[in-house]
This record gives C-alpha cells, structure tokens and sequence, in this order.
C-alpha cells in the first residue's frame, strides 16, 4: 500500500549489472559466447529483469538448474537457447524434449532413454555431454567420455551438440584447475566441432589459459557483482543491496542479556536498536553475535541471537538513531559497505547461498532497468 514505508528490501541496480558484463567481454576473448546462469531466480536477484538486462547486453544463452526454470524463462519471451545444467528427471523427459531445451547428460543411459524420447516425439533431444574431471556430482568420468561421446552421437533422435565440464576449485587451486582443465581438453580434442564450455565465473577472472573460454563461458556470481575471487573482486560491482529499518531504541544496563538463550550478556551500558529482518527474511541464525550493520554511516555490531522477524544490534556509537532509521545489511552506506562476501564469512557460508535465501517477503524494487 501507498505511503507505508517497507520494512525490509532490496534494491537491484542494473548499471552494476551492465558493468559486470563489460567486466566480463573484457576478460574474455572477443567472440566467445555467454551463458548467463540465472538459476535459482537469478541467484535471488530477480530472473525476469535480470534475464532481459542480461539479454540487451549480449547473452547468447541461458542457464537454468531445471524444467521449470526453463519454461519459466520462455514464458517471459526469451528466445535463447537454454540450457538445463542439473540432470533431467525420467519423468521430465518428454516435455524437456517437446520444448527444444538443451539438456545436460552424464552416461551413455541417459542418452539413449533421450533418444528413445526425440524419436517417439519426431524431434531430436539437444544435448551437452558432461565431462567430469573431479567435481563428483554430474558427468561421466572423463577416462570414459570419449567413448559414450562417440557412441551416442551415432544414436537416432539424439543431437549431441556440445561438451562441458565444472571445475570444483577454480577459485583457490589454480594448479588443480590447470590439471582438470587438460584432462577435459583431451576429451575435447576428440570432438572439435563440439560446442565447449568450462568456465565459470572463477574460472573466468583466473590464471586458467584463455583456451579454456572455448566458445562460451557461464557465468553466475560474476554477473551479481560478488567476486569470486580477489582479482575479481576489484572489476566487479554489488549488484544488490539489502536494507531494513530501525523499529526500537533502547537503553540497556549492564548486566542484562539478549535475546534467546541469553548468550548476550552486556559488560557495560549500550544503546541498543531493534531491526526489522530475521532468519524468514533470509538473515541467517549463524550471523547471532557475529554480524554487523550499518546506521547512519557507521558499523553496529549485533547482540544475541538473530529471531524470526527481528535482530538487535548497539547503537552506542551511532549518534542519534530513532525508529524508521534505514539499516543496511549489505551495501554501502556513507564511506563504510558490508559486502555480501564478508557477510558471508560471518555466517560460515557463501554468496551464493546468502543471495538465494533472501525469502520472498522481502520486497524488491529495480533501478537503472530499461
């Protein structure tokens, strides 16, 4: 409703977005291709803007952890190829097929039940075979790729138009990475006319040989401006900030405790505010006595354990806050910012998993979108 002030949100920047992907063309050799992976409603930033922002400035592809995902993305009009990274359910199949996504595979088994479908359906199923190289989660054995390649490319109602990988340490073991990169590169040579990709946004601002760009690149996190690495975190920029606001000031004495458990007990006096977001907005339980926010430019430690719907932080060093005063939880406020990495770190987590818990109960607004 109109005129009521929002209690807890986050505002999505699209010239941070547009910058993150020059950010990213510039890291890349000229006419490799993009995949933007905005799985997961664009890591919780919004898929449909995110999608047609990414879309103006040259995505070429999409990618998507599921069918639904995937159908939810044509519903909006875009026209891209999509490709599903997660492995498709039998009962998927068909519909998967029907639509012309492009479906990720493990083993020779999936690919023949996917034949069986594109013939039954008179259109071929598209896929990219997933080399694994030491990721452990989908694609086969990389020692075993080039021959369940070879052969499923033979099967009728099949399309195998390309060959992947992901790499599980591309932001902290570059010589691992290096090591993993070859082995795909052998199945790769085997294929040439197969489109490749390996790279993720780690992977794209590393020391990795530009070779391993192949003709497109996926990034994720990169795109929402959290660095994955510290050489990206410099070219990159936040493309969310998340708000709240002050709901109560109090003064409380030493001696007193806060919240549940009681495993805040104050040592001397402090000034104390009430915020308005918890763990159902998304503000993980793990950030209890360990997080910061910021008030009217200045850093406030938080106090006790983080609530459903409210945290408590000291306001002692803030000067003079009252109720309705903004919060940011991640962002800049004044010279001081909390960026989402570092929040991260308080809670014993990723970006990656901060940016998708933010619950649908906190509003969203859009800015610089066209």
């Amino acid at each position: 409703m109109s005129g009521i002030p929002d209690r807890c949100w986050t505002e999505v920047d699209a010239s941070a977005l547009r910058h993150n992907l020059r950010a990213i063309r510039k890291a890349i050799p000229r006419g490799t291709g993009l995949m933007a992976i905005v799985k997961a409603n664009a890591y919780g930033h919004g898929v449909e803007p995110i999608a047609r922002e990414c879309s103006r400035f040259g995505a070429t592809w999409f990618g998507v952890a599921n069918l639904h995902e995937a159908m939810s993305l044509r519903k909006f009009g875009f026209k891209q190829p999509i490709l599903i990274l997660s492995a498709v359910l039998p009962g998927e199949m068909t519909e998967a097929v029907r639509r012309g996504f492009v479906l990720a595979i493990s083993s020779l088994d999936e690919a023949r039940q996917l034949a069986a479908v594109g013939r039954k359906l008179k259109r071929k199923a598209r896929v990219h075979f997933k080399v694994d190289v030491g990721m452990g989660r989908l694609g086969i054995w990389h020692e075993e790729a080039k021959l369940a390649i070879a052969l499923a490319r033979i099967l009728a109602g099949l399309s195998v138009e390309g060959v992947m990988t992901h790499f599980p340490c591309s932001d902290d073991n570059a010589a691992l990475t290096k090591r993993q990169w070859q082995n795909f590169d052998h199945v790769r040579q085997a294929f040439p006319r197969l489109r490749a990709h390996v790279a993720n946004s780690p992977s794209i601002f590393s020391a990795i040989p530009s070779l391993s760009h192949y003709e497109m690149v996926r990034p994720g996190i990169a795109l929402y401006g959290a660095g994955p690495t510290p050489e990206s975190e410099k070219v990159l920029r936040p493309v969310l900030t998340w708000k709240s606001r002050v709901s109560h000031v109090d003064y409380v004495p030493a001696g007193r405790t806060i919240s549940y458990g009681s495993t805040y007990r104050l040592r001397r006096a402090e000034t104390h505010a009430v915020i308005a977001v918890g763990y159902a907005d998304g503000y993980h339980r793990l950030l209890s006595n360990r997080a910061q926010v910021l008030i009217r430019g200045k850093r406030c430690p938080q106090r006790g354990r983080v609530t459903m719907d409210q945290i408590v932080v000291d306001i002692s060093g803030a000067g003079t806050v009252k109720p309705g005063d903004e919060v940011v939880l991640i962002g800049r406020q004044g010279r001081e910012e909390i960026t989402a990495n570092e929040m991260a770190r308080w809670a014993e987590t990723i970006s990656y998993e901060l940016f998708t818990s933010i619950s649908p109960r906190v509003v969203r607004y859009y800015k610089n979108f066209k």
